[in-house]
Formats: C-alpha cells, sequence, structure tokens
C-alpha cells in the first residue's frame, strides 16, 4: 500500500466532450504507471484542454501561450517546476493540485487547478505528475470500467439476510392477499349465483301514459216521479162518466195538475219545462 504520491502519466485528451444539451468540455485521463492502473478522468475547460494536448504533441505556437509565459516567466527568475500533485477530490469530480517548485535549494508549492497543472507539466522539462492515494482510492478507475475501493467491499451477510427475509416476507403477503381475493370472490359466487349467472336486466323506461278514453254518451237520468195517492180520478177511471155526478169529473185533486186525464199527469212531472 503506498504512503506517498503515486505516479500518474497521460493517457487521453479529449478536446469537445458532451456535458449537457448544447454545452462541450474538455477531458484528460491519467492513469498511475503501476498495477491495478487505476485512472482519473478529470473534465476541464476546452481552452486547457488544447493547451494540454499541444503540449503533450510537442506543438510550438507561433505566439507563446499563458502556460507558454509562465513556464518561461519561472525559469527567469531562477526557479523551476518539479512535480504536479493532485491532491484532494470532491463528489469524485472536483478536483483540487498544486505545483512544487524548486528555487536555491529551497520547495515552494503554489496552489492551482489540476488542467492548469498539467498543461504546465507538458511544458516543463523532466516534471512528475503526481496523486495522492486518496485520490485514487475515492475516484480511480480501473481498466475495464470499475472501481476497485466500492467492488472489493465484501457486503456482510447480514445485510443479505435481511434483504432475503423481507424478499420472502413480501412474496409470503402477496400469496396471501391472492389467496383472500380468491376467497372473496368464491363466497360472491355462493350467495349470489343468479347474479353471476344471468346479467342484471335493469328496468326499462316507464311506459308513457296513453290518450285517455273519450267519454261515452251520458246515460239519461230518469228523474223519480212523485207518487200519486188514489183519488176520486182514479175512481173515475172504469166508470161511466155519465154514471159520475156531473161536478165530480171536473174536481181534480190539489196534488195532480189539471189535465185532460191522470195518464197525462204521469208522463209529465212536476216542474218540467216540456
Amino acid at each position: 500500500m503506498p504512503t506517498g504520491p503515486i505516479h500518474l502519466h497521460i493517457a487521453d485528451v479529449l478536446t469537445a466532450v458532451p456535458t449537457q444539451v448544447g454545452v462541450e468540455a474538455g477531458l484528460v485521463t491519467l492513469t498511475e504507471d503501476d498495477a491495478p492502473y487505476r485512472s482519473l478522468r478529470i473534465i476541464i475547460g476546452q481552452p486547457e484542454a488544447n493547451a494540454i494536448l499541444a503540449g503533450w504533441h510537442g506543438a510550438v505556437p507561433g505566439r507563446p501561450s499563458t502556460w507558454d509565459l509562465f513556464v518561461s516567466t519561472v525559469a527567469l527568475l531562477g526557479a523551476r517546476i518539479d512535480r504536479v500533485v493532485i491532491t484532494a477530490v470532491h463528489e469524485e469530480r472536483h478536483y483540487f493540485a498544486h505545483i512544487e517548485f524548486e528555487q536555491e535549494a529551497e520547495r515552494r508549492i503554489l496552489a492551482c487547478r489540476p488542467s492548469d497543472a498539467i498543461a504546465l507539466a507538458v511544458r516543463a522539462y523532466n516534471v512528475d505528475i503526481l496523486a495522492e492515494p486518496s485520490v485514487l482510492d475515492a475516484a480511480g478507475v480501473l481498466p475495464d470500467g470499475t472501481k476497485p475501493g466500492k467492488a472489493a467491499e465484501v457486503p456482510d451477510a447480514e445485510p443479505e439476510s435481511e434483504l432475503g427475509a423481507r424478499e420472502a416476507a413480501l412474496a409470503a403477503r402477496e400469496a396471501e392477499l391472492a389467496e383472500r381475493e380468491r376467497l372473496i370472490a368464491e363466497r360472491e359466487q355462493e350467495t349470489s349465483p343468479s347474479v353471476a349467472a344471468e346479467p342484471a336486466v335493469s328496468p326499462g323506461p316507464a311506459d308513457p301514459p296513453g290518450p285517455a278514453d273519450p267519454p261515452g254518451p251520458a246515460e239519461p237520468v230518469v228523474p223519480v216521479m212523485p207518487v200519486v195517492p188514489s183519488g176520486p180520478a182514479e175512481t173515475a177511471i172504469g166508470h161511466d162518466d155519465a154514471a159520475a155526478p156531473k161536478g165530480h169529473a171536473e174536481r181534480a185533486d190539489p196534488a195532480v195538475p189539471a189535465t185532460s186525464s191522470g195518464l197525462e199527469a204521469d208522463t209529465h212531472p212536476a216542474g218540467d219545462g216540456a
């Protein structure tokens, strides 16, 4: 287990990597020199990626870039860049670094971004690129794309057993619910077989009432006739007029109107306008 910084080398540089819709960035990949050959993939700006790529390939620009100017200034001041070290990483994407200088037998350290440190390292002479072991442990990726720190961790047996127990409990609960639903369905079929066998017929709309029958002819009203008491007029019928004393037939019963005979009085009730 190394205790000091681990030596790295540049494995790849990309100048245009999509990071989100319509946005691109640069990418530099640093790989450790020895096994297990973990790599750090650091997202950087596109200008820094172009500067690293140019220095890595040994290109000499017609005009000095900012990084060329920095290296020349360090040499003019009687110092030299000894090494650059990637010191920390946060959330596996925010990297921190510093540059170590030697000047008159003294070592000086200057904090910087990893992209600037790498761009200076590829321009200076015999400059090492290193990383702290904690950085590779936190963000290092093996050649197959896995992370050895997380893959090497063997999970405890208890979490696996707990997970298996929870899965078994869930399966048993699902089986219990399925059985309960089956029993409920059977009970419904037993209690209402007709409903299950024949579809329920919903009552249709009530028939509209038909037209009323036209009224028939009214029955004639038979008036109640008054009872005519028997009197002299009745005895006169069936007797000879000549036998009756004169003046007797002319005398009318006070209950019968004056008519020619008692029969006529029966067919015309009193009070009728006919």
